[in-house]
């Protein structure tokens, strides 16, 4: 594994936690019934709760999978920026720090830090080797998935041998 991808493990739990966000609020929205409907006069519906069991659990699922994943996304924080820190080099420092931990783009930290951007690519670059040398041996993949307990059922009963 490379520093940039190492760093990088940050931005993946970041955005896999605001699309889970946004997935509950989608399930949410249908469960209390704010949604387009059609307006057809030949069907009527008789029972529109009838998948709210299935949605309350759902959500419940995904609630639990946005808390490990923002459990995992401070652990990994919390490690990445010691790290970052203890590099010699002020400049490293900030540079790394803004563009993995702030997820700022190149052009935001060369204006910030008042350089040009392309010597800002440059020093994210020595900035990424110096990481490398120094850190390389503690590097680990943080499981950015979190995967679902197959053994129960969506009620979240154990399932029976042979399901």
């Amino acid at each position: 594994m490379r520093a940039s991808e190492y760093l990088g493990q940050i931005k993946i739990l970041t955005l896999r936690i605001a699309q889970k966000q946004g997935e509950l609020e989608r399930i949410r929205n249908e469960a209390s019934g704010i949604r387009a409907m059609a307006c057809d006069s030949d069907r009527v519906q008789t029972s529109p709760t009838d998948h709210m069991p299935d949605l309350v659990i759902r959500c419940i699922e995904i609630e639990k999978e946005i808390q490990e994943d923002i459990e995992r996304n401070i652990e990994i924080r919390h490690q990445i920026i010691n790290q970052i820190q203890g590099l010699p080099d002020i400049r490293h420092v900030q540079v790394l720090y803004s563009k993995y931990v702030d997820l700022k783009d190149n052009s935001d930290i060369a204006s910030d830090m008042n350089y040009a951007e392309d010597y800002v690519r440059k020093l994210i670059g020595i900035a990424l080797g110096e990481f490398d040398r120094r850190y390389r041996r503690s590097f680990r993949k943080v499981d950015t998935f979190t995967s679902p307990d197959r053994s129960r059922n969506r009620s979240g009963r154990k399932r029976k041998q042979g399901s």
